[in-house]
Protein backbone atom coordinates (compact mmCIF):
# COMPACT_ATOMS: atom_id res chain seq x y z
CA UNK A 1 0.00 0.00 0.00
CA UNK A 2 1.40 3.33 -1.12
CA UNK A 3 1.48 6.44 1.61
CA UNK A 4 -0.22 9.66 0.60
CA UNK A 5 2.84 11.30 0.34
CA UNK A 6 4.48 8.84 -2.31
CA UNK A 7 5.80 11.68 -4.09
CA UNK A 8 8.02 12.50 -1.03
CA UNK A 9 9.71 8.99 -0.84
CA UNK A 10 13.45 8.71 -0.87
CA UNK A 11 15.11 6.89 -3.32
CA UNK A 12 18.97 5.49 -2.71
CA UNK A 13 21.65 5.51 -5.62
CA UNK A 14 20.52 2.09 -6.13
CA UNK A 15 16.90 3.04 -6.45
CA UNK A 16 15.52 1.45 -3.66
CA UNK A 17 13.02 3.44 -1.55
CA UNK A 18 13.33 4.45 1.66
CA UNK A 19 10.68 5.86 3.90
CA UNK A 20 8.59 9.07 3.86
CA UNK A 21 8.80 11.62 6.62
CA UNK A 22 4.93 12.21 5.94
CA UNK A 23 3.37 8.04 6.33
CA UNK A 24 4.51 7.25 9.34
CA UNK A 25 4.83 3.64 9.60
CA UNK A 26 5.98 1.42 11.93
CA UNK A 27 10.12 0.88 11.22
CA UNK A 28 10.60 3.12 9.10
CA UNK A 29 13.72 4.59 10.31
CA UNK A 30 16.21 4.18 7.59
CA UNK A 31 18.22 7.44 6.29
CA UNK A 32 19.66 7.90 2.47
CA UNK A 33 22.88 9.13 3.37
CA UNK A 34 24.34 9.54 0.01
CA UNK A 35 22.51 10.60 -3.66
CA UNK A 36 19.05 11.59 -3.24
CA UNK A 37 16.05 12.60 -5.40
CA UNK A 38 12.27 13.27 -4.61
CA UNK A 39 9.91 12.11 -7.42
CA UNK A 40 7.83 15.54 -8.94
CA UNK A 41 4.18 13.83 -9.74
CA UNK A 42 1.66 15.79 -9.88
CA UNK A 43 3.75 19.02 -9.42
CA UNK A 44 4.85 21.19 -12.44
CA UNK A 45 8.00 20.94 -13.62
CA UNK A 46 7.99 23.20 -16.44
CA UNK A 47 11.41 24.73 -16.64
CA UNK A 48 12.91 22.50 -14.30
CA UNK A 49 16.18 22.61 -16.51
CA UNK A 50 18.50 19.35 -16.24
CA UNK A 51 17.28 19.50 -12.18
CA UNK A 52 18.63 15.24 -12.48
CA UNK A 53 22.14 15.88 -12.89
CA UNK A 54 23.85 17.17 -10.10
CA UNK A 55 26.87 19.56 -10.68
CA UNK A 56 30.31 19.67 -8.50
CA UNK A 57 32.96 22.61 -7.98
CA UNK A 58 35.29 22.27 -10.79
CA UNK A 59 37.81 24.31 -12.50
CA UNK A 60 35.87 24.33 -15.64
CA UNK A 61 33.44 27.08 -13.38
CA UNK A 62 30.99 27.99 -11.15
CA UNK A 63 28.79 24.33 -11.09
CA UNK A 64 25.25 26.16 -10.72
CA UNK A 65 23.63 28.07 -14.09
CA UNK A 66 20.98 30.75 -13.69
CA UNK A 67 19.74 28.64 -16.84
CA UNK A 68 19.51 25.23 -14.71
CA UNK A 69 17.20 26.91 -11.61
CA UNK A 70 13.59 25.85 -12.62
CA UNK A 71 9.96 25.86 -10.78
CA UNK A 72 10.33 22.98 -8.86
CA UNK A 73 13.01 22.61 -6.06
CA UNK A 74 16.01 20.04 -6.18
CA UNK A 75 19.64 19.76 -5.31
CA UNK A 76 21.45 22.20 -7.56
CA UNK A 77 25.41 20.79 -7.16
CA UNK A 78 26.94 19.00 -4.67
CA UNK A 79 30.08 19.42 -3.17
CA UNK A 80 32.61 17.99 -1.06
CA UNK A 81 31.42 18.19 2.25
CA UNK A 82 34.16 20.30 3.86
CA UNK A 83 33.67 22.70 1.23
CA UNK A 84 31.95 25.32 3.24
CA UNK A 85 33.67 24.82 6.39
CA UNK A 86 37.21 25.68 3.75
CA UNK A 87 35.73 28.70 3.06
CA UNK A 88 34.60 29.99 6.79
CA UNK A 89 35.55 27.79 9.78
CA UNK A 90 32.18 27.25 12.01
CA UNK A 91 34.60 28.11 15.11
CA UNK A 92 35.52 31.06 13.38
CA UNK A 93 31.69 31.64 12.59
CA UNK A 94 31.06 31.51 16.22
CA UNK A 95 33.87 33.18 17.59
CA UNK A 96 33.59 36.71 15.50
CA UNK A 97 29.70 36.45 15.50
CA UNK A 98 27.76 39.44 17.37
CA UNK A 99 28.27 39.77 20.72
CA UNK A 100 25.16 37.98 22.21
CA UNK A 101 23.91 36.22 19.12
CA UNK A 102 25.13 32.94 19.13
CA UNK A 103 25.35 31.91 22.78
CA UNK A 104 24.39 28.74 25.21
CA UNK A 105 20.31 28.93 24.85
CA UNK A 106 20.55 29.84 21.45
CA UNK A 107 19.64 26.89 18.58
CA UNK A 108 19.40 28.78 15.42
CA UNK A 109 21.26 32.03 14.12
CA UNK A 110 20.10 32.06 10.51
CA UNK A 111 22.09 34.92 9.80
CA UNK A 112 25.82 35.57 11.42
CA UNK A 113 27.66 37.57 9.02
CA UNK A 114 25.94 40.58 7.78
CA UNK A 115 27.46 43.90 8.74
CA UNK A 116 30.43 42.22 10.03
CA UNK A 117 33.89 40.85 8.49
CA UNK A 118 32.72 37.74 7.16
CA UNK A 119 29.75 39.47 4.88
CA UNK A 120 32.23 39.60 1.93
CA UNK A 121 33.23 35.23 2.13
CA UNK A 122 29.44 34.85 1.93
CA UNK A 123 29.60 36.69 -0.95
CA UNK A 124 32.52 35.07 -2.74
CA UNK A 125 30.99 32.00 -2.29
CA UNK A 126 28.08 33.34 -4.23
CA UNK A 127 30.61 34.07 -7.19
CA UNK A 128 32.25 30.43 -6.83
CA UNK A 129 28.90 28.77 -7.07
CA UNK A 130 26.26 30.42 -9.19
CA UNK A 131 27.32 31.74 -12.80
CA UNK A 132 26.22 35.23 -13.44
CA UNK A 133 26.05 36.01 -9.44
CA UNK A 134 27.86 39.45 -9.72
CA UNK A 135 24.91 40.39 -12.22
CA UNK A 136 22.17 39.23 -10.50
CA UNK A 137 23.21 40.35 -6.98
CA UNK A 138 22.55 43.98 -7.28
CA UNK A 139 18.75 43.13 -8.12
CA UNK A 140 18.37 41.06 -5.27
CA UNK A 141 19.80 43.45 -2.78
CA UNK A 142 17.17 46.04 -4.11
CA UNK A 143 14.24 43.57 -3.60
CA UNK A 144 16.02 42.57 -0.06
CA UNK A 145 15.97 46.18 0.70
CA UNK A 146 12.17 46.66 -0.05
CA UNK A 147 11.08 43.84 1.54
CA UNK A 148 13.31 44.73 4.78
CA UNK A 149 15.55 41.70 5.01
CA UNK A 150 19.27 41.09 4.70
CA UNK A 151 20.07 42.41 1.31
CA UNK A 152 23.36 39.74 1.05
CA UNK A 153 24.26 35.94 1.07
CA UNK A 154 24.90 35.31 4.25
CA UNK A 155 26.23 32.22 6.58
CA UNK A 156 24.42 31.25 9.75
CA UNK A 157 23.96 27.97 12.12
CA UNK A 158 21.84 25.48 13.76
CA UNK A 159 22.01 22.99 16.27
CA UNK A 160 20.61 19.89 16.04
CA UNK A 161 16.90 19.23 17.55
CA UNK A 162 16.08 22.88 15.81
CA UNK A 163 13.19 22.83 13.12
CA UNK A 164 12.20 26.24 10.93
CA UNK A 165 8.89 26.78 10.87
CA UNK A 166 6.67 26.62 7.58
CA UNK A 167 7.63 29.66 5.82
CA UNK A 168 8.29 30.86 1.82
CA UNK A 169 10.61 33.40 0.25
CA UNK A 170 8.85 35.25 -2.46
CA UNK A 171 8.74 36.91 -4.67
CA UNK A 172 13.11 35.55 -4.73
CA UNK A 173 13.66 32.11 -4.70
CA UNK A 174 16.79 30.79 -2.22
CA UNK A 175 20.15 28.55 -2.88
CA UNK A 176 20.73 26.27 0.80
CA UNK A 177 24.67 24.94 1.29
CA UNK A 178 24.59 22.94 4.31
CA UNK A 179 28.20 22.92 5.59
CA UNK A 180 29.98 20.66 8.44
CA UNK A 181 31.49 18.13 7.43
CA UNK A 182 29.96 14.50 7.16
CA UNK A 183 27.47 13.84 10.57
CA UNK A 184 25.42 17.09 9.80
CA UNK A 185 22.04 16.49 8.45
CA UNK A 186 18.69 18.85 7.63
CA UNK A 187 15.35 17.23 6.48
CA UNK A 188 13.04 19.20 4.22
CA UNK A 189 9.17 19.62 3.75
CA UNK A 190 8.22 21.74 0.76
CA UNK A 191 4.60 22.61 -0.48
CA UNK A 192 4.34 24.04 -4.00
CA UNK A 193 2.55 27.42 -4.43
CA UNK A 194 -0.58 27.61 -3.39
CA UNK A 195 -0.91 24.46 -1.81
CA UNK A 196 -1.60 25.70 1.41
CA UNK A 197 -3.49 23.14 3.42
CA UNK A 198 -2.32 19.16 2.64
CA UNK A 199 0.35 17.00 2.64
CA UNK A 200 3.70 17.98 1.59
CA UNK A 201 5.07 18.22 -2.47
CA UNK A 202 7.93 16.89 -1.53
CA UNK A 203 10.67 15.88 0.86
CA UNK A 204 14.89 16.34 0.79
CA UNK A 205 17.28 14.80 3.46
CA UNK A 206 20.43 17.30 2.90
CA UNK A 207 23.49 16.28 3.53
CA UNK A 208 26.85 18.44 3.67
CA UNK A 209 27.36 20.00 0.59
CA UNK A 210 24.38 19.90 -1.07
CA UNK A 211 23.42 23.14 -2.40
CA UNK A 212 19.31 23.39 -2.20
CA UNK A 213 17.47 25.48 -4.95
CA UNK A 214 13.99 26.41 -3.37
CA UNK A 215 12.12 28.42 -5.51
CA UNK A 216 10.23 31.27 -5.11
CA UNK A 217 6.88 30.90 -3.19
CA UNK A 218 7.64 27.05 -2.04
CA UNK A 219 6.63 26.85 1.73
CA UNK A 220 8.97 24.64 3.62
CA UNK A 221 9.96 23.33 7.08
CA UNK A 222 12.96 22.36 7.96
CA UNK A 223 14.37 20.48 10.45
CA UNK A 224 18.44 19.94 11.65
CA UNK A 225 18.73 16.51 12.23
CA UNK A 226 22.86 16.29 12.66
CA UNK A 227 25.58 18.32 13.11
CA UNK A 228 29.57 18.09 13.88
CA UNK A 229 31.33 18.60 17.24
CA UNK A 230 33.20 22.27 16.92
CA UNK A 231 35.69 23.27 19.74
CA UNK A 232 35.63 26.61 20.81
CA UNK A 233 37.99 29.99 21.09
CA UNK A 234 38.20 29.94 24.97
CA UNK A 235 37.54 25.74 25.85
CA UNK A 236 34.15 24.49 25.53
CA UNK A 237 32.22 22.58 22.49
CA UNK A 238 29.39 22.82 20.41
CA UNK A 239 27.36 20.73 18.30
CA UNK A 240 26.18 22.56 15.18
CA UNK A 241 25.61 22.84 11.92
CA UNK A 242 26.52 26.00 9.31
CA UNK A 243 24.90 26.55 6.67
CA UNK A 244 25.19 29.18 3.51
CA UNK A 245 22.15 30.64 1.89
CA UNK A 246 21.63 33.57 -1.10
CA UNK A 247 18.81 35.23 -2.66
CA UNK A 248 18.68 34.15 -6.23
CA UNK A 249 15.96 34.39 -9.14
CA UNK A 250 16.86 33.91 -12.36
CA UNK A 251 15.33 36.80 -14.89
CA UNK A 252 13.26 34.11 -17.09
CA UNK A 253 11.18 33.42 -13.39
CA UNK A 254 10.94 37.01 -12.43
CA UNK A 255 7.83 37.89 -14.63
CA UNK A 256 6.26 34.45 -13.38
CA UNK A 257 7.12 35.10 -9.73
CA UNK A 258 5.78 39.07 -10.26
CA UNK A 259 2.28 37.72 -11.58
CA UNK A 260 2.10 35.44 -8.33
CA UNK A 261 2.87 38.06 -5.65
CA UNK A 262 -0.33 40.16 -7.69
CA UNK A 263 -2.41 37.37 -8.09
CA UNK A 264 -2.17 36.55 -4.40
CA UNK A 265 -0.91 33.34 -4.95
CA UNK A 266 2.28 34.49 -2.58
CA UNK A 267 3.26 37.07 -0.70
CA UNK A 268 6.25 39.26 -0.27
CA UNK A 269 5.84 39.37 3.51
CA UNK A 270 7.53 36.01 4.34
CA UNK A 271 6.79 34.57 7.49
CA UNK A 272 5.04 37.91 9.13
CA UNK A 273 4.75 41.84 9.06
CA UNK A 274 3.83 43.40 6.17
CA UNK A 275 5.41 45.89 3.38
CA UNK A 276 3.65 49.61 3.21
CA UNK A 277 1.94 50.43 -0.43
CA UNK A 278 5.04 52.90 -1.02
CA UNK A 279 7.47 49.61 -0.51
CA UNK A 280 5.35 47.14 -2.71
CA UNK A 281 4.97 49.48 -5.44
CA UNK A 282 8.88 49.67 -5.50
CA UNK A 283 9.41 46.15 -5.46
CA UNK A 284 7.04 45.61 -8.49
CA UNK A 285 9.25 48.26 -10.37
CA UNK A 286 12.20 46.36 -9.73
CA UNK A 287 11.09 42.94 -10.70
CA UNK A 288 8.61 44.62 -13.59
CA UNK A 289 12.25 45.91 -15.12
CA UNK A 290 14.52 42.59 -14.20
CA UNK A 291 11.80 40.57 -16.18
CA UNK A 292 11.87 43.04 -19.00
CA UNK A 293 15.09 42.56 -19.31
CA UNK A 294 15.26 38.67 -18.91
CA UNK A 295 12.73 38.51 -21.67
CA UNK A 296 14.47 40.87 -24.11
CA UNK A 297 17.40 38.73 -23.76
CA UNK A 298 15.62 35.75 -24.93
CA UNK A 299 14.83 37.80 -28.57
Amino acid sequence: MKCKAEEAAYVDERGKRAHCDSCKRPGATRHIRKKRKAATANIDTAGLCDSGKKRTLTSDGPPISLASLGTSPFIAATLDADWLERQLPTRELLTDAPRGTWTAATTTELDLTTHTPREKVAISIGEQLVGDYAAMAPVMRAVAHEMGVNQTACIGANRPGNRTPRHQHAPMGVLNLLGGGKGAAKRWRLWAPGSESGAESLCFEQRAGDVLWIPPGWQHEVMTTGGVVVELDGGGEEIVTPHWVTWCLPKRLAQRSLSALLAGVTREDQVSGSRTAAQKRKLYEVLEAYAEDGAAACY
